[in-house]
């Protein structure tokens, strides 16, 4: 073979050539796609949809824990799927494009491995080559014609056999003698064999995620009473003559005059209050800590600006108090006087939580409430759950739960359906007792900067003023006074429910960053 003659000869076939190998290619950049998109399918989607299923059966957070681990390592080895199909991808496109400019190179370098390339025996279906000492096949159905030379030596190109026809093209020479006759081998079907892994493989991962959050569950349950149990035990060893959730008077009731109507009193270590201004005074039976945030139980006294905003609330039609025994309880409890405080019910919110950093009760006339309550998760993120009650909280059912990924700020619910939770830089709502949040868009206004935004501080809250009209106020900082940005107070106003919010008014600077 005439390499001069051989290599004019091919240049002329160059779009046939190069047309050939780019089939293949486009097989592979077709594969990468489909694996791209199964991929954010499952380890995104879908996962996202058992994620966010899974969290409102399970109840420990430690299984919240494990869940979140579980779905995280889900989103890893999909963006790890994703990035190396996106790199093959981009290595296969600049493949294609060297393969075109640099083509009269490519094929000199092709030329001597057509020599070494040899045709040793043929099937029904197949020829079987030989490289190297290495054997390979390439389906007659894919091969074509490139040229034939004088002693009738076709010069041919054809696919290698492979699965889904993803192996490299290949040039090879067929003489005009006779070749072998070989047994059509038995092969094996690797289209069918791979599906079927894939298959299998993911029926077992989905399988094992399920087993192991359902065994992690009932772990969990477990521990969970267990805690419980050891709670009460610590508590009863270390305070024999106080009661699990209620204490009893000691010291002296209070007999002062006050200009609140409604108040509560830390005297001592002991709660005390009045709906009359002083004129009489009720012991309040829980411990003041009990309303403290987590970080100041540390300290020897407890103090009354320690106490969580909104875990109380003083009226003469109706007292109740939010209370959890000890930092590290699995139980939250109600205590409630609907008789100024002279006999008090006590009832149980949920048995079922760990630490909490944050939780607020909502109220309404009819006797409904909402009871909001987080605890840290992992890192930044939050555990939420949402119970709500319809006799004054004397009996509270769990209707909602869900993860934050930042600390929450506020809550604000309209109705046991309609609330909102606002953190340092985001604002969620929800239409559906708790089940799902959505975020809110924020219109931030020229002239106004979203580094110091801030939504509804409490005890601001969100207010209906129509239908679907809702007010409020954020704080946002002045994006022209610098260095020393002003906070202000503005209005914003939502015609859809909360879905969206415009900026209506500045009302008031509320404090100077230096």
């Amino acid at each position: 073979m005439d390499f001069e003659l051989t290599t004019t000869d091919l240049l002329s076939k160059k779009r046939q050539i190069i047309c050939y190998y780019y089939r293949g290619y486009v097989r592979l950049l077709t594969l990468f796609g489909v694996i791209a998109s199964l991929s954010a399918l499952f380890f995104f989607t879908f996962a996202n949809f058992i994620y966010q299923t899974l969290l409102q059966i399970i109840h420990g957070y430690i299984s919240q824990n494990r869940l979140t681990t579980l779905v995280n390592i889900s989103k890893s080895i999909g963006s790890f799927l994703c990035l190396s199909c996106f790199i093959f991808t981009m290595a296969i496109v600049i493949k294609m494009i060297l393969l075109y400019i640099f083509f009269p190179d490519w094929l000199k370098k092709q030329l001597s491995t057509i020599q070494e390339t040899v045709v040793i025996g043929q099937t029904q279906n197949n020829y079987l080559l030989s490289l190297k000492n290495k054997q390979f096949t390439i389906k007659k159905s894919t091969s074509q014609l490139v040229t034939t030379f004088l002693e009738e030596t076709q010069l041919k190109i054809g696919q290698r056999s492979a699965p889904f026809g993803l192996a490299p093209a290949t040039l090879f020479l067929l003489t005009s003698k006779p070749i072998e006759t070989l047994n059509t081998p038995s092969r094996c079907n690797w289209n069918k064999i791979f599906l079927f892994l894939f298959s299998f493989v993911m029926i077992l991962g989905i399988m094992s995620a399920c087993i192991f959050m359902v065994q992690t569950e009932s772990h969990q349950e477990l521990a969970d009473e267990f805690n419980y149990q050891q709670g009460i035990l610590s508590r009863t060893l270390s305070e024999p003559e106080v009661n699990d959730t209620v204490v009893t008077q000691i010291g002296d009731t209070p007999t002062d005059h006050i200009k609140e109507p409604n108040y509560l009193r830390l005297q001592g270590k002991e709660l005390y209050m009045t709906t009359d201004s002083g004129t009489t005074w009720q012991f309040v039976p829980i411990k003041p800590e009990w309303l403290q945030e987590q970080q100041s139980l540390t300290r020897n006294l407890p103090q009354k600006n320690d106490w969580l905003e909104q875990t109380y609330n003083i009226e003469s039609e109706f007292s109740w108090f939010i209370f959890s025994p000890n930092s590290e309880s699995q139980s939250l409890y109600q205590l409630s006087s609907r008789d100024k405080g002279k006999t008090w019910q006590k009832s149980l919110i949920t048995n079922q939580f760990g630490p909490i950093r944050y939780r607020k009760v909502t109220f309404f006339e009819d006797g409904s409430g909402v009871a909001v309550f987080s605890t840290t998760f992992s890192h930044s993120e939050e555990s939420l759950r949402v119970f709500t009650t319809a006799d004054y909280g004397q009996t509270w059912r769990k209707s909602g739960r869900t993860l934050i990924g930042k600390p929450i700020q506020n809550a604000s619910y309209l109705s046991p359906a309609a609330g909102f939770l606002a953190t340092r830089e985001d604002l969620y709502y929800t239409r559906d007792h708790g089940q799902s949040f959505n975020k809110a868009t924020i219109t931030i206004p020229e002239g106004y900067s979203a580094n110091e935004l801030s939504f509804f501080q409490a005890p601001n809250t969100i207010v209906a003023t129509g239908s679907a009209k809702l007010e409020a106020t954020f704080h946002l900082a002045n994006a022209k006074d610098r260095p020393n940005r002003k906070v202000f107070a503005c209005l914003f106003q939502s015609v859809n429910e909360g879905k969206s919010w415009t900026f209506v008014q500045q009302l008031s600077q509320i404090v100077s960053i230096d």
